[in-house]
């Protein structure tokens, strides 16, 4: 199975890459949304609370009756030269009587012309009468900001924009008057907000500058459900991608290990078949029959092979029906020293180098919970990977004893020991550790799997522990 894992990594790079900028734009099209709303909503809570304040005057005004009388504002609509923009001009009008008995002089201003669309054209309208409206009243009574200020919060406050401000009332570019939240104070970082309160007239220009602290922490609070949920989209899939990364790389791996496996497998089976095929063949056609000692040395040659083969087919039959529920062990009491005194007699005469043990077991007739013939064959793989992953001479120390109620056998070895960054992988089927980037040892992979799939079977744990150069320790527990 062959996966082009490089193409696939780039495109699910790309598409998460592509994913995480496209939420990034939507993310900032919508603050900038949520920005222009707050902003409106501002300016709007401005707008109210500057009628509110001049209705309050008004409703003082005629509550003290120290003044009576009218302000009237006209307004018309006239078409330029037939054209389809709208010119609309303003005319205020006050006629106001001291109880006194006093007049005073009608006055009329001309607010000035203002040309717009016919959608915009009332919302003008209505700016043009406030305007009007202020350049009357302010000349009755003042415009008292504190009061301004405090209707201004509550307005901000029910529109869900509690934030620290201050409130400035500025005339002909000088700030007469301010109020706001106590103890804030506005610096660089502040927003500002202006709304004009009289500009018709040269000698009058006034207006209230808002500051408030900066509006971004109230916009991520806003947008908090949304941007945890960005969030969380995009930890699930960069999750999904690793996951799947992961998921193609094990199962090339895996690939790339049953093909070696396939290799090595058919070389270890040729061996044996191999050598038992011309020791037979020396039997049946030069006379090693008739000699008793020959026949019995090729005989004896033919029994170890069969003997190998049948470990392997053990060990890849074994495998195969790990995963079945119905695989069926043989448990009972096994005497360690049995299998460590035949696995000792056997490697000492059948390895190609020198091998040495030393043997403690404690007490000489410590039993264990297990199956024979996987025992033999768990401690006879951890022999062989001993004598394998060695140099020219190893020696190899079996130890058993009992600590808190179970059994601890352990096999170890002075050998070229294993690089701690493979150690978690030895255990994995099919795994063999490379010395750069070849095998120096011959093998099929399933050993060490074998040795922690059957330990587990019987109720039992495995671990190891290595330093190259050192050698390596194998611990199971029973």
């Amino acid at each position: 199975m062959n996966f082009p894992l490089r193409n696939i990594i780039i495109l699910v790079l790309v598409a998460l890459t592509a994913i995480f900028l496209w939420q990034l734009y939507w993310l900032c099209g919508l603050y900038k949304t949520e920005r222009t709303a707050i902003d409106k909503s501002i300016n709007e809570a401005m707008l109210h609370s500057d009628f509110n304040e001049m209705g309050f005057r008004l409703d003082v005004l005629r509550k003290h009756g120290e003044y009576k009388g009218s302000i009237y504002f006209n307004a018309y609509r006239d078409d330029n030269d037939g054209s389809k923009k709208q010119v609309w001009k303003t005319q205020s009008e006050k006629t106001v009587t001291r109880t006194s008995g006093r007049n005073h002089k009608t006055t009329i201003t001309d607010m000035g012309s203002m040309t717009d669309s016919s959608m915009t054209a009332m919302l003008n309208l209505v700016d043009m009468t406030r305007h009007a409206l202020h350049q009357q009243l302010d000349r009755m009574v003042r415009l008292d900001i504190t009061n301004y200020d405090r209707l201004l919060t509550r307005r901000l406050a029910e529109g869900g924009l509690n934030v620290k401000h201050r409130t400035y009332l500025i005339n002909n570019g000088r700030m007469t008057a301010s109020a706001g939240t106590e103890g804030f104070t506005p610096d660089a970082s502040s927003e500002t907000y202006t709304l004009v309160l009289n500009d018709g007239e040269k000698t009058s220009n006034a207006k209230i500058v808002l500051r408030t602290e900066p509006l971004t922490a109230t916009l991520l609070t806003q947008m908090a459900g949304i941007l945890s949920a960005s969030l969380l989209i995009m930890v699930v899939l960069a999750f999904v991608f690793w996951y799947l990364i992961r998921t193609l790389v094990r199962i090339r791996n895996l690939d790339e290990m049953k093909t070696d496996f396939s290799n090595n497998i058919t070389h270890e089976l040729k061996t044996p078949i191999a050598v038992a095929l011309a020791a037979n063949d020396a039997l049946l056609n030069y006379g090693a029959g008739a000699d008793p000692v020959r026949r019995r040395e090729y005989l004896t040659v033919c029994r170890e092979q069969l003997d190998r083969l049948g470990g392997m087919v053990e060990q890849i039959l074994s495998m195969s029906m790990e995963r079945r529920r119905n695989m069926v062990l043989n448990i009972g009491d096994v005497r360690v020293d049995g299998i460590v005194s035949q696995l000792v007699h056997e490697y000492t005469l059948s390895a190609d180098k020198k091998v040495s043990f030393k043997v403690s077991i404690e007490p000489e007739d410590m039993t264990v919970r297990a199956d024979p013939m996987h025992l033999r064959n768990i401690l006879g793989n951890l022999i062989d990977n001993a004598v394998k992953y060695s140099g020219s001479s190893v020696e190899i120390t079996i130890t058993a004893r009992r600590n808190d109620g179970r059994a601890e056998i352990s096999v170890e070895d002075n050998g070229i020991g294993i690089a701690k960054d493979k150690l978690r992988y030895v255990f994995d089927r099919f795994y063999r550790v490379m010395d750069g980037n070849r095998y120096t040892v011959k093998g099929y992979g399933l050993g060490l799997f074998y040795v922690k799939t059957m330990t587990e079977r019987m109720g039992g744990t495995v671990a190891v522990s290595s330093q190259l150069g050192k050698g390596t320790k194998f611990r199971l527990w029973l």
